[in-house]
């Protein structure tokens, strides 16, 4: 009996959050590779959890967009940066696409 070939699902990027032990996380942006994740946590703006929903209906707060979680992947696939708490967490295109 023949097998279907496992769908393995295409990444698009990564999303970037800053995550301290103790404290909510904050969005950084949306990006397309761990270097430039790396860059981007030493770099760039954060957008604090509590301004996530304001965001999304506002479409950004202070210039950046709220993440969209729905096709991220459950764990980071990298941690970095000052103290190691930034991540990268891989998101994947829709399926069917």
């Amino acid at each position: 009996m023949a097998t279907k070939p496992m769908q393995t699902k295409k990444r698009i990027g990564y999303n970037v959050y800053h995550a301290p032990d103790g404290s909510d996380e904050s969005f950084l942006g949306f990006v397309s590779s761990l270097r430039a994740a790396r860059k981007l946590a030493a770099h760039g703006d954060e957008l604090p959890r509590s301004l996530y929903d304001t965001a999304q209906a506002a479409g950004h707060c202070a210039g950046i967009s709220a993440p969209d979680k729905s096709h991220e992947a459950e764990e980071p696939a990298a941690w970095f940066g000052r103290g190691g708490w930034y991540c990268a967490v891989a998101v994947f295109a829709e399926e069917g696409r």
